[in-house]
């Protein structure tokens, strides 16, 4: 793994690692804002991120993401795996492989909440 990694950053190289970083970031502000239009969600904490942060949910967070990974959804981490007091709570990340029609596709099947 740390080899395959060492190569993919050898190859991007160091102007390709800034944009891999900068597409990361805006993709993740992107979903970011998205979300927390939803009603009933809220990002959990309000400092700066790069391509990761956290949901609170209307709702418990482990079977809402399965329901959504059963439509093909992989819409993030359910935080109870490691802290059963976070039930509502889930980890969100966004890359630069992420399309915009990937995460449009998320924050409406949260805002479903079907």
């Amino acid at each position: 793994m740390a080899l395959a990694a060492n190569i993919h950053m050898s190859l991007l190289g160091k102007h390709g690692l800034r944009e891999v970083a900068l597409q990361s970031h805006a993709k993740a502000e992107y979903l970011k804002a998205a979300i927390a239009k939803l009603p009933g969600y809220r990002i959990a904490y309000a400092g700066p991120t790069f391509n990761e942060f956290l949901v609170e949910a209307p709702e418990p967070a482990a079977p809402m993401l399965a329901r959504l990974a059963a439509r093909g959804i992989l819409g993030g981490v359910p935080l109870s795996r490691w802290d059963a007091s976070r039930l509502n709570a889930f980890l969100v990340a966004a890359t630069e492989m992420n399309q915009k029609e990937e995460m449009d596709r998320l924050v409406a099947a949260l805002g479903r909440r079907s």
